[in-house]
């Protein structure tokens, strides 16, 4: 019975939780330049990682070596892993018992939300004159994929008052998918565009639901559980859904090249109807006799959550060997919450839009060797949870290195990462609150990856 139960709970539950996540590129980076480059790539992008920093980058891959002149045809492929480590306590001397699902119980200290693993795949194809119809390298397509090695798809139910480190949980357990492909317009202008896919789930539970109440226990006034009849059953649809990457990259000079890309919302939306007839069935009686009570309970919610975001980015050539990146990236939090929680409303203040500087450093020590550096500014668009809700976040700096190693055809790259989450404090207005008077956290992320690239 409980099994059973716990599934008709797990669907009524999630018919509160509106959550709000974010992407493994996002909070990590895709591929070894990029990230030890801070993200600072939308003026870059001449690697598989376009289809994520700006499609249009996909048409003016690097050529290091004559090798990638021959097919137009590269490979990548990359490993990475992360692993946050956050602690929370509670405010004035006050015990915070945490429970996460699958984790004891203790008062306050470490919360490990679980490492990230993950293996980066790219593609990078020039598909020769396509019969004549376009110069060879003209119009270039590339596939981007991050499959982590645990699950490809996973999230978990949460009640709105449970402790959440809400952009380093089980979004990390989530397939990214990006084609696109690049036109170049002229020498120094290229365009592309690419989608992001995700899918949206439609569900149905339904079936009838029998308790059976054995003797009644007059000195404890309960009765006793007996057997049950469940025969509920599911209904599921999935439906694939896109969201856009748009890109635009110049190159104005020898010693600038400028970017924008814009990359839109997204979140897979589940949403159904758990409808079963619930009877409770007392001793003596035949079910027939008893009213069944219909559930028609309609849920809504979101999860791996990603906003509309607007990137510009310039790439400088201050020194012969030196190149600089900068970047800026508008992310519209202000609308996380396109599915309203049912159990408790949107916070107030809204999730706030957020501007993330990003600034990367390459140098070339020899024509076979190259350093990079890179920093990042990440804002939190988490506003104070004095309420019920707990969506733990704060501001991150982040701090990278990495180099590459050229060999014949093959680069190989790797990067180390450094994420320092500042120290936060919720206050709870209600001392009824689950948690108040209030708590303190913050913590840290440790990153690290190898890529390597073959052209044809």
């Amino acid at each position: 019975m409980n099994n059973r139960w716990s599934l008709l709970g797990l669907l009524v539950l999630l018919a509160f939780p509106c959550v709000a996540e974010a992407s493994v590129p996002e909070v990590y980076g895709l591929g070894s330049r990029a990230t030890a480059m801070g993200g600072a790539f939308t003026a870059v992008a001449d690697d598989f990682s376009a289809v994520y920093y700006n499609p249009a980058g996909l048409v003016m891959q690097r050529q290091p070596r004559y090798y990638y002149n021959k097919k137009g045809f590269r490979i990548e492929v990359g490993f990475m892993y992360a692993h946050p480590f956050f602690r929370a306590e509670g405010l004035d001397d006050q015990d915070l018992v945490l429970k996460l699902p699958g984790r004891e119980a203790f008062p306050g200290g470490v919360i490990d939300p679980g490492e990230v693993w993950g293996l980066n795949f790219g593609v990078v194809f020039e598909p020769f004159d396509i019969g004549g119809l376009l110069p060879r390298k003209a119009f270039t397509i590339g596939l981007g994929l991050h499959v982590p090695f645990q699950r490809l798809y996973w999230w978990r139910p949460q009640f709105p008052e449970e402790l959440h480190f809400i952009f380093h949980e089980d979004y990390s357990q989530r397939m990214i998918i990006q084609p696109a492909a690049a036109y170049k317009v002229t020498e120094k202008l290229a365009i592309g565009a690419g989608v992001s896919i995700l899918y949206t789930l439609w569900t149905n539970l339904y079936g009838p639901l029998n308790l059976r109440l054995g003797a009644f226990d007059p000195e404890r006034m309960v009765f006793d559980a007996g057997g049950e009849d469940v025969y509920a059953g599911i209904d599921f649809d999935m439906k694939v859904d896109f969201a856009p990457i748009v890109g635009v990259l110049w190159k104005a000079t020898d010693f600038l090249q400028m970017g924008v890309t814009y990359r839109g919302e997204q979140f897979l939306h589940d949403y159904g109807t758990t409808d079963p007839i619930l009877r409770v069935v007392l001793p003596g009686l035949p079910t027939e006799a008893i009213p069944g009570i219909a559930f028609g309970l309609d849920f809504a919610f979101a999860h791996y959550f990603t906003p509309h975001e607007v990137a510009v980015g310039l790439r400088l050539k201050p020194m012969d060997r030196l190149h600089l990146s900068l970047d800026l990236t508008w992310m519209d939090w202000s609308d996380c919450l396109e599915v309203e929680r049912s159990l408790y409303p949107e916070p107030e203040p809204r999730f706030q839009d957020t501007y993330v500087p990003r600034v990367g450093f390459e140098y070339e020590l020899t024509p076979d060797m190259g350093l990079r550096f890179g920093y990042a500014y990440v804002p939190s668009p988490v506003p104070e949870q004095r309420w019920e809700t707990n969506d733990l976040d704060g501001d991150r700096h982040i701090v990278s290195v990495g180099s590459e190693f050229l060999f014949g055809p093959v680069i190989a790259s790797w990067h180390f990462q450094y994420q320092h989450m500042e120290t936060r404090t919720f206050r709870k207005v209600s001392a009824d609150n689950l948690y108040a008077p209030g708590l303190e956290f913050g913590g840290y992320i440790l990153n690290a990856g190898l890529n390597i690239s073959v052209g044809f």
